[in-house]
């Protein structure tokens, strides 16, 4: 009887942790700004009811995840404190990295993790694409459509159509590049229709760099992961038939493209020049940082500013070469494991998340160290419920 009572206790538990996961997971990828507030609100409840997850620590993954996501989280924010002498700000822009202890309840509640993550990704493709089909067959209009016109005003996407953008449409989810997990995912298990979902989300998105991130990650998938050669030849074939078809009937659209290129250089090299300013001033604040929430003059912006598209720059300037090295071992380390493990799939999406967070500001925030969360436990094979699939996204659906 006492068994039987322990065993509900607990799946009452598991369901209560995976609704909250769920809660998190759609905030992270549908409303990164937390305009609701459920995206803490989950994280918190789900520390409060699992804090027995972290009173042990068993092997070298979970005192690595400890370290990084509790230990240095807690030295940036109050070294940011006492640079600065801002509290909440400093708590509010450092909190991210305490995502990362999730990995430890996942891998003990043995929470549905990759599940949904997947799901929610799927979902999100299915979104960016209906949305641009709504406008194309002209049944809802791309500047008139409600629920995009919120996301642009509660700062969670931003959309136009219009020549003046790359592909003449953007329907930018701020968390687009994750998007490149769904296609490499459903790409390794054979879904295709999925895979086609990805890249017109990807394409729709509107950035020049998740357009040519998406060409040259698609281009290394099939010329070196692929298996198949037959495969690797008709992709490569259709590859290059899109890049002549891209270059002759588009050539004045790509030399636009890169002259509108080189205006957005132009202000994130102004912001370069600040903060080299900022070291160059006090070269003290190299070492140790500036802090989360302070401000610099940046000559891109001709204003101060303390959160720029320089994702890698942006962080060692917060918090100096001190943290800024490890917290960079952070991100590297998985990356380093599943190569070591031959896991091209997982792999791939990562490294293009990592390359387009150069020049967003994607690294250090709650969808950065959510992905970086995924890619750990990729990593050590830490969800082992079941050998996850994106078949089961498609049954979802």
């Amino acid at each position: 009887m006492t068994k039987m009572i322990f065993s509900c206790k607990y799946c009452m538990i598991n369901k209560i942790n995976n609704l909250l996961l769920f809660i998190y997971l759609f905030n992270v990828v549908f409303l990164p700004n937390d305009n609701f507030n459920l995206k803490i609100i989950s994280l918190i409840l789900l520390y409060v009811i699992n804090i027995t997850c972290f009173l042990s620590l068993n092997g070298a993954d979970e005192k690595l995840i400890f370290y990084c996501g509790f230990v240095l989280t807690c030295i940036t924010i109050f070294c940011s404190i006492v640079n600065t002498g801002v509290v909440l700000n400093n708590i509010k822009m450092g909190y991210p990295g305490y995502i990362l202890l999730l990995y430890l309840i996942i891998k003990k509640r043995k929470l549905s993790f990759k599940k949904y993550f997947c799901f929610i990704l799927s979902l999100m493709a299915v979104f960016v694409c209906l949305m641009g089909l709504l406008d194309i067959i002209q049944i809802i209009d791309l500047n008139d459509n409600l629920i995009l016109l919120w996301l642009v005003e509660t700062e969670n996407a931003m959309v136009g159509k219009g020549s003046h953008l790359p592909i003449y449409y953007m329907i930018f989810l701020k968390t687009s590049p994750l998007l490149f997990i769904l296609l490499f995912y459903s790409l390794r298990d054979k879904h295709y229709w999925l895979s086609i979902l990805a890249i017109i989300a990807l394409v729709l998105s509107g950035t020049r760099a998740n357009i040519f991130i998406l060409l040259i990650a698609l281009s290394i998938y099939f010329i070196f992961v692929q298996k198949r050669l037959y495969k690797k030849i008709l992709a490569v074939f259709m590859l290059l038939l899109v890049f002549l078809f891209m270059a002759l009937n588009n050539f004045d659209l790509i030399i636009d493209i890169f002259v509108r290129k080189s205006s957005s250089d132009d202000v994130r090299s102004g912001h370069l020049q600040g903060i080299l300013e900022v070291w160059n001033q006090d070269p003290l604040s190299l070492i140790v940082g500036s802090g989360y929430s302070a401000e610099f003059y940046s000559y891109g912006r001709n204003a101060l500013v303390s959160n720029i598209e320089l994702s890698y720059w942006n962080l060692l300037r917060q918090v100096g070469l001190i943290c800024f090295i490890p917290m960079l071992y952070m991100y590297i380390y998985p990356l380093y494991r599943l190569i070591l493990r031959h896991k091209y799939t997982e792999t791939l999406p990562y490294l293009c998340y990592l390359i387009i967070a150069y020049t967003n500001p994607f690294l250090y925030s709650s969808t950065g160290i959510t992905l970086l969360v995924f890619e750990y436990i990729e990593a050590f094979n830490a969800n082992r419920i079941k050998q996850y699939k994106c078949r089961s996204v498609i049954s979802l659906l």
